[in-house]
């Protein structure tokens, strides 16, 4: 299982299963227990597996942006924390350009609000082609994509310098379960 989460207030939260997106829950308009709620219902709706991979995007206040701003926003990265920490996982935090750039999408620095709305559009639109039998909205486009990069990387159709040692620490993860589950069913029998 993987999931891709867009941290903010108007963030989502993507889990893929089996390379199918399997839903997507929307901060928007929520409280934290919503929030943890839904996410929490979402993630143990497919059949449970071994390992579960959480990749969040990782990002930092930037000038201009009211205090008020920032301090919601740093609610919401809380928020992301208490997710992981409620499934014991460790998140991988990816900056925007790293996995735009490892969805083959130019990066935007452009702080124009018509260069940054057709960018959102570009991110869109690639969310649509990607699962075109979701509804997708703005909001959800983020963590539908972050999670995808999420898969790539998992799969190893995407080389990220940051997440090298993952593989090292999810193996030990699944090697970890695995034992634990053997364990389990030796213990009913």
């Amino acid at each position: 299982m993987i999931i891709g989460i867009d941290p903010g207030v108007s963030g989502a939260a993507a889990i893929l299963h089996g390379g199918e997106l399997i839903n997507v829950v929307r901060f928007i308009r929520k409280t934290p227990k919503e929030i943890y709620a839904e996410f929490h219902r979402a993630v143990r709706e497919p059949t449970i597996s071994l390992s579960m991979h959480l990749f969040a995007e990782d990002v930092h206040s930037s000038r201009g942006t009211s205090s008020q701003s920032m301090f919601t926003f740093g609610r919401s990265l809380g928020w992301v924390d208490m997710l992981c920490a409620s499934l014991n996982v460790d998140p991988v935090m990816v900056q925007p350009v790293r996995w735009q750039r490892g969805l083959g999408i130019a990066s935007s620095k452009q702080s124009f609000t018509n260069k940054k709305k057709g960018h959102k559009r570009k991110l869109r639109d690639l969310a649509e082609k990607l699962y075109p039998d979701w509804k997708m909205t703005n909001d959800q486009a983020d963590a539908i994509l972050i999670a995808e990069y999420g898969r790539r990387v998992m799969a190893g159709e995407v080389s990220d310098s940051n997440v090298q040692s993952l593989y090292e620490r999810f193996s030990e993860s699944v090697v970890r379960d695995v034992k634990i589950t053997r364990r389990l069913k030796i213990e009913e029998n």
